[in-house]
């Protein structure tokens, strides 16, 4: 037999793009013996419809086999997980307001071999690995979905405080913001599962106090959520030119399967009077590959360092050099970091794991104010990246009142240096 995939040589149906997502090929034949003999990986990769394939991407990789230490056949193991990631790296500053999140890409392969012939390569037939995998990015990490079929409208367990809305807001702690000019974001998770229409959201209700509101209704069934990947993350920005936001003490996020059945725990964010300092609101991706968001009210600053790195010059570069005049150190490269200092108000130690999830996420922004040039969206967004390395958690019994600071660097630097 030519290169096929092993018994237990393909990925799972559902897979995660930051872990391996491996394929392994064997063959029995006699086909190794051969001249520059490799094992081959046709994989395609697409999303939108579980049926596209016909528009997929396709990637072709070889390699050198591993001999079995049985020495009945060879092995080659392929992991395919970096292609599939680099797919899934559009940042929130690339569009994501009132967007759809493709977080669900779909993988089909077919195994064969090559080998040369008079100095050229000849192939084996190809053997397809069947039923097409899906990788998500960024969800079923941590087990908080382990019953995927299950038909239960309530979390799987209580480490899901807002499922099905990605927020790892602490469940029955409020946020606060005070600034409505800038858009506060969420993603809402169109969770696919057997239990019928009410089991899985399909409406998201954003409630005032001073009673507008914002819904957004998704016409899918459980099957066009689990093989279409433009049903599977909605993510929504709510603006102060939205009604929901004039004069509203308080604004309720909710998500309901049907007009009556609520599901997961709702978001309530607190419109604050104007702090003393102007709030530093704080966007990142947490453990569900969505964004979350903090407003840190207490006092924030910004610093700026230079960098200099010099060289010595020639002395002796004049045929008259006198010691009062030569120019013994000239400047060879500089550079110049800001760095943005915030501190949070008076915290529920509950928002522990919340500042974990900052402190690992992969992408951070800070929301500034609108420009003319913002191409479309309602602020500016200044990515970040996090300086602090460490933070130690406090308790409510030990401080009473709980205060955390970050630092972040300014992922643009001041001086473009190519």
């Amino acid at each position: 037999m030519a290169a096929d995939f092993s018994t237990n040589g393909l990925p799972p149906l559902v897979n995660l793009s930051e872990s391996p997502i491996i394929y392994n090929l064997y063959d029995s034949s006699t086909d190794p013996t051969k001249d520059s003999y490799q094992m081959c990986l046709d994989l395609r990769v697409w999303k939108g419809d579980i049926a596209g394939i016909a528009t997929a991407d396709l990637y072709t990789l070889c390699k050198f086999p591993i001999d079995n230490p049985s020495g009945l056949q060879v092995n080659a193991n392929f992991d395919v997980s970096n292609i599939v990631n680099s797919y899934m790296q559009d940042s929130l500053a690339q569009g994501y307001y009132n967007t759809l999140l493709e977080n669900q890409y779909f993988l089909s392969a077919q195994a064969y071999s090559k080998w040369k012939v008079n100095g050229s390569y000849v192939t084996s037939t190809k053997n397809s690995s069947g039923v097409a995998r899906k990788v998500l990015d960024g969800y079923y990490k941590w087990g908080e979905r382990q019953l995927l079929y299950s038909s239960s409208e309530y979390p799987f367990n209580d480490m899901v405080e807002n499922w099905p809305i990605l927020s790892a807001v602490p469940s029955g702690v409020s946020q606060s913001i005070s600034d409505t000019t800038k858009p506060f974001y969420f993603s809402g998770l169109n969770y696919s599962d057997s239990g019928g229409a009410s089991s899985f959201p399909r409406y998201y209700v954003v409630e005032g106090s001073n009673g507008e509101s914002i819904s957004n209704f998704v016409s899918v069934d459980s099957s066009d959520i689990q093989n279409n990947s433009l049903n599977t993350v909605w993510n929504y920005v709510i603006t102060g030119s939205d009604a929901v936001f004039q004069g509203s003490e308080w604004v309720n996020i909710k998500s309901y399967g049907n007009s009556s059945n609520l599901l997961g725990t709702p978001i309530n964010i607190k419109i604050d009077c104007q702090k003393k300092y102007t709030p530093t609101r704080i966007i990142f991706k947490n453990r569900y590959g969505a964004f979350d968001n903090f407003e840190f009210s207490l006092v924030s600053n910004n610093s700026f360092e230079v960098e200099t790195k010099e060289y010595k010059s020639n002395a002796l570069n004049s045929v008259f050099s006198e010691y009062n005049r030569y120019d013994g150190s000239k400047t060879f490269y500089t550079d110049g970091v800001e760095t943005l200092t915030v501190n949070s108000d008076y915290v529920d130690e509950r928002y522990n794991d919340f500042f974990k999830q900052l402190m690992v996420s992969d992408e951070i922004y800070q929301v500034l104010d609108a420009s003319t040039f913002n191409l479309g969206m309602f602020a500016e967004l200044q990515p970040l990246t996090l300086i602090s390395k460490n933070l130690q958690f406090k308790k409510q019994e030990v401080d009473k009142l709980i205060n955390y600071q970050f630092t972040f660097k300014y992922g643009t630097p001041f001086k473009l240096t190519l």
